[in-house]
């Protein structure tokens, strides 16, 4: 048997097993992030919702919107539960200490991503319809499109560097 150049290949023979089990478990890892990722967005959503609110109302400015859209993005999920759970995809756990310290489950996966989307239809909504005297500093008018940019900014971007301090942590 010719000795080949890359010795990490002849001392660990890939098989096709071992490839396919590598791959489904990177997958979930990937949909572990995903979800990490989600639920990440929505604490600091909600930070900065609550936080909009603390600078508004000592000015005497009342906004509604942020208490609607704070109201919207946490008892949505809890609300869709029941109308996709016949939907929600069940699988084997591939990886079921992660999902257990990540709380994800398919369903809390479809309804955290629903109410991703509908949230920022309703920044969007915000922004559009944002009038100026409601904010009590100029900057805090664009306050909407800053949430919906970042949103989209967390959905895009942290999950990859979640999955790799998954694997990281994994030993992966």
């Amino acid at each position: 048997m010719p000795f080949s150049s890359n010795r990490r290949e002849n001392l660990f023979p890939a098989t096709p097993d071992a490839v396919s089990d590598a791959a489904v478990m990177d997958e979930e890892i990937r949909l572990v992030a995903r979800f990490a990722a989600l639920t990440l967005w929505r604490a600091v959503t909600n930070a900065l919702l609550i936080a909009f609110q603390l600078i508004c109302v000592p000015f005497g400015k009342i906004a509604p919107a942020p208490v609607y859209i704070l109201l919207c993005m946490n008892l949505l999920p809890s609300v869709l539960e029941g109308l996709c759970a016949p939907y929600a995809k069940k699988s084997v756990p591939v990886l079921p200490y992660l999902r257990k310290q990540y709380h994800y489950s398919s369903l809390r996966y479809m309804t955290t991503g629903i109410s991703f989307a509908i949230t920022s239809f309703l920044l969007l909504l915000w922004q559009l319809y944002n009038s100026p005297p409601v904010t009590p500093f100029a900057w805090l008018g664009k306050f909407p499109a800053f949430l919906l940019a970042l949103g989209f900014f967390l959905r895009a971007v942290s999950p990859r560097l979640l999955a790799g301090h998954i694997r990281k942590r994994m030993g992966c």
